[in-house]
């Protein structure tokens, strides 16, 4: 929880560990099973503040079975589960971790800079950070747009906008990873990673081959609108196909768990 904590108090890992758990409750890809883990923990609107006994009453209705069975059969395999989850987020965030500069609130101008060599390299790569993170933020927008409407409305066409819309933040990232690159060589200053790692950080991307990132780049991902992107990379020899391979990528997981959904309600 250090990684993902606000700031090193326990009160920030408290408040991370929690945000963790809320969202590996809403992923559980079995709707009342993730209410019931909801009710378990006390995460649920109807259970906050209750105690043990009444958390369990609760997630053993969600189920429809016995409070007994809910606690001897369902609890243990729960529990289980989001330990195993909690593992796996835990060995993510424990490797090298690397985390944008630090914003502080500006209340006057700031001084002007000397007219020194020094000064003018380590504002030039703070800037140079800045247009990387922000490519990472922008590409993890979009990401999170397509888990959206993945739980809306899976397959819609606001499903497939969100992963061409991702496609071409992935494209703008790799070219701000090129320009750091030229500027700085193969390690991220203040992180001492390849600044590809960085593409992870977003979010889970489908894979990308050499000649697909070749591909993006020398499409004009950095251009203002999204749908003169798409139109010169689809036009472009295999930019159909990279486009489709990669909204068929990013939604099938989404859909795979929609239909398994709806085969174990049926």
């Amino acid at each position: 929880m250090t990684a993902r904590a606000a700031g090193p108090d326990w009160i920030n890992r408290v408040q991370a560990f929690n945000a963790l758990l809320r969202q590996l409750i809403d992923r559980i890809a079995e709707p009342q099973t993730s209410i019931a883990a909801a009710s378990l923990f006390g995460v649920s609107a109807g259970t906050i503040g209750a105690n043990l006994t009444e958390r369990r009453e609760a997630a053993a209705a969600a189920l429809s079975v016995h409070p007994d069975h809910f606690r001897k059969h369902i609890e243990p395999r729960l529990l289980a589960q989001l330990a195993q989850a909690l593992a796996a987020d835990s060995e993510r965030m424990t490797s090298t971790r690397v985390a944008p500069p630090q914003l502080l609130p500006m209340t006057r101008p700031p001084a002007p800079l000397p007219a020194d060599m020094f000064a003018w390299e380590a504002v030039e790569h703070e800037e140079q950070l800045s247009r990387l993170w922000s490519s990472v933020y922008a590409l993890r927008a979009e990401l999170l747009a397509c888990e959206r409407w993945a739980s809306m409305d899976p397959g819609s066409g606001e499903h497939v906008d969100a992963a061409d819309a991702a496609l071409w933040r992935v494209g703008q990232l790799h070219v701000a990873i090129r320009s750091y690159r030229r500027a700085y060589g193969s390690r991220l200053l203040h992180g001492d990673i390849p600044p590809e790692r960085l593409i992870g950080m977003a979010g889970w991307t489908p894979d990308l081959r050499p000649p697909d990132v070749e591909l993006l780049c020398h499409r004009g991902p950095d251009a203002e609108r999204l749908r003169g992107f798409l139109d010169d990379l689809t036009a472009a020899p295999g930019g159909q196909d990279l486009r489709d391979r990669w909204v068929s990528d990013l939604l099938v997981p989404h859909l795979i768990i929609i239909t398994g959904n709806r085969s174990t309600s049926s």
